[in-house]
């Protein structure tokens, strides 16, 4: 019997490594979504204990969604030469060593060093973790398997607000961060004995293309964070932003001449992936543009505690680990494209109907039906997105592919806060409950208006990858039962 195997009729019987490989990687994407969110509560805590400016508080935010977005088309190119599984535990201790620093640092410019360290080890790890996934599952067992991710990492989302409320509350600020310190060195621990050695795809290194990636992609994102707050047309955001465009035309230039490239050609040529990616994309935009907003409407407007606000949210988010399995298996049994279209229009419909019921005077139970639409359409988008990308392309392009997933849907948050704090900023304020509403029901439709557009991008996405009509097996066989001594022997 084969790690692959499945019954014939029923659940799929699933090996030893292919347990232990789905735990590691959930864990350590459910801990870099976590921390994605989860210091928003806190800044008021930590610009009294740092005495910090507000402007200098959101780069606490800023910092970790740059370390992010710039280093994962570099960290898939070092997954492949160096074997994926080595770099996605280094990028798990990277997050771990950066938790400690952030939970002991003196003053906010440490704190935002310490957070982008943060950042760069979540964007080495987090798109590995669905390629490991894809390396011991069969195309036959992937979508569930990356279903089951989905809602787990989903559920980080779920848990930020209600975790950083409850912590703040009883213990401090500073204990946000360190709650990851015992997680990580378990879950390293975990994946230094119990991980499968991955095979090395490239034999070279694309270090021009990384590092012009790397700069592209950080300077695309520091324009869209900081463009509402210092104005798009600021000589730093010009220069980020124009620079940025530049040097992503010299990455693709580079990419189409180099013998070894960082992401093979007829990548984002391939329709389907190309829609799953924008789907990616647009979903990000949604769940980070409404996610910033809303919880701030609750709070401001409504003064929910920071726990209350993460109770009220769970009608949004706390539906995930419910939905994504399903999502994983209505794909699998019909393809990822259904639950694709049906969770983006499921999001257009709520924050529209969001952006319709809000009022400064109302009731959280008008609410509470729209917030559970939106949390059914990000439970079946989420996971099918991101699996979609894996399943579009052949077995050498899988690094990659899900290198351009994530990066996609990190910008698409980059650029969902900036979008909804540009339109709110234009037609309303934070002076009254009712300028606040004025602000908020125009961003909501503008990100109504995004979802539909997704639903249109996720629409063109045809299946899996061409080999019989079938995805390409790439799982790495081994015994269901392998000796710990040889587990434990593999680098």
């Amino acid at each position: 019997m084969t790690g692959s195997s499945t019954k014939q009729a029923g659940a799929p019987s699933w090996s030893a490594l292919q347990r232990w490989t789905l735990g590691v990687t959930s864990m350590a994407a459910f801990m870099a979504g976590m921390d994605a969110l989860v210091v928003t509560v806190a800044l008021p805590t930590i610009h009294a204990d740092l005495g910090a400016a507000t402007s200098a508080l959101s780069w606490t935010v800023v910092a970790y969604a740059l370390g992010f977005a710039a280093v994962v088309l570099a960290g898939v190119a070092l997954g492949d030469r160096f074997g994926r599984r080595g770099v996605f535990l280094t990028g798990l201790a990277l997050f771990t060593v950066g938790s400690a620093g952030c939970a002991l640092s003196p003053n906010v410019g440490l704190l935002i060093a310490t957070r982008a360290i943060q950042g760069v080890g979540g964007g080495l790890a987090v798109p590995l973790s669905l390629v490991l996934i894809s390396e011991v599952f069969p195309p036959q067992q992937r979508a569930r398997a990356i279903g089951i991710w989905g809602a787990i990492t989903g559920m980080a989302v779920a848990v930020a607000p209600l975790v950083g409320g409850a912590i703040v509350s009883g213990l401090a600020w500073r204990w946000i961060f360190w709650v990851n310190v015992p997680i990580g060195v378990a879950v390293l621990a975990a994946g230094l004995t119990r991980l499968a050695r991955s095979p090395k795809v490239s034999a070279r290194i694309d270090l021009v293309g990384m590092l012009l990636g790397a700069f592209a992609v950080g300077a695309i994102a520091y324009a869209i964070q900081e463009g509402p707050t210092v104005g798009w047309t600021s000589a730093q955001v010009l220069t980020a932003g124009i620079g940025g465009l530049v040097l992503a035309g010299a990455t693709m230039a580079w990419e189409r001449r180099c013998a070894y490239p960082m992401v093979p050609p007829g990548l984002l040529a391939n329709r389907s992936f190309a829609a799953a990616a924008a789907g990616r994309f647009f979903l990000g935009v949604a769940l980070y543009g409404a996610g910033f907003l809303f919880p701030q409407f609750l709070q401001l407007e409504h003064h929910y505690s920071p726990i209350g606000v993460g109770v009220a949210f769970l009608a949004w988010t706390g539906v995930s680990p419910f939905v994504a399995p399903i999502a994983g298996q209505i794909a699998q049994q019909r393809g990822e494209r259904t639950p694709m279209i049906a969770g983006m229009a499921a999001m257009t419909v709520s924050v529209v109907a969001l952006a319709v019921f809000v009022r400064p005077d109302s009731s959280y139970l008008v609410l509470v039906g729209p917030l559970l639409v939106a949390g059914v359409g990000t439970a079946l988008a989420f996971p099918t997105t991101a699996s979609a990308t894996m399943q579009a392309v052949t077995p050498d392009q899988m690094g990659p592919a899900g290198g351009v997933g994530t990066v996609a849907f990190q910008l698409g948050a980059a650029l969902g806060v900036s979008l909804v704090s540009a339109v709110f900023s234009s037609a309303g304020g934070y002076a009254s409950a009712a300028t606040f509403v004025d602000g908020l029901r125009p961003a909501l439709v503008a990100v109504g208006v995004v979802t539909a557009i997704g639903v249109a991008a996720v629409n063109r996405f045809r299946g899996t990858v061409a080999n019989g009509g079938q995805a390409a097996d790439t799982t790495v066989r081994m015994p269901d039962r392998v000796p710990d001594r040889e587990l434990a022997g593999r680098g």
